[in-house]
């Protein structure tokens, strides 16, 4: 099963000075081999978070983050996963959560669109809002 990182997740991989980042690095060499996703919402995050110049030892630059998120995608396993959904459809979103909410819920979403799984270390996410969301929420603890 092929499994959707979180903005968090990669983060963590890429940043040494994440706490989560043995965590994230372990996940992630496991996944070499049933493969791993990223979309457009959690690559412009990577680089829009990654890319502030005021991150402590960071890459400094959306250009430095740009370029450590092609050396994460040529790890062996990655797949690309286009929004290929829609928070209109009421079939899939039946309750929308907060503001704060709309995102992760939208992922859970893709991963199972995609037949897949969604890892994150945020343990606040009510997989409940998304049909098949508990099955394929994987909250890394």
């Amino acid at each position: 099963m092929i499994t959707l990182l979180d903005t968090n997740v990669l983060i963590a991989l890429a940043y040494e000075q994440n706490p989560f980042h043995l965590k994230a690095k372990t996940l992630f060499r496991g996944l070499f081999k049933t493969g791993w996703a990223t979309c457009p919402l959690t690559e412009n995050g990577f680089v829009r978070i990654l890319g502030n110049p005021n991150i402590e030892n960071g890459p400094g630059s959306t250009k430095a983050s740009r370029d450590l998120l092609f050396a994460l995608c040529a790890a062996p396993g990655h797949q690309f996963w286009p929004d290929s959904i829609s928070l209109l459809d009421e079939e899939r979103f039946p309750q929308l959560g907060g503001v704060k909410a709309l995102t992760d819920q939208y992922l859970l979403a893709l991963a199972i669109e995609n037949q897949g799984r969604m890892a994150t270390f945020d343990k606040r996410i009510d997989a409940s809002l998304v049909p098949g969301g508990a099955q394929a929420l994987m909250v890394l603890a």
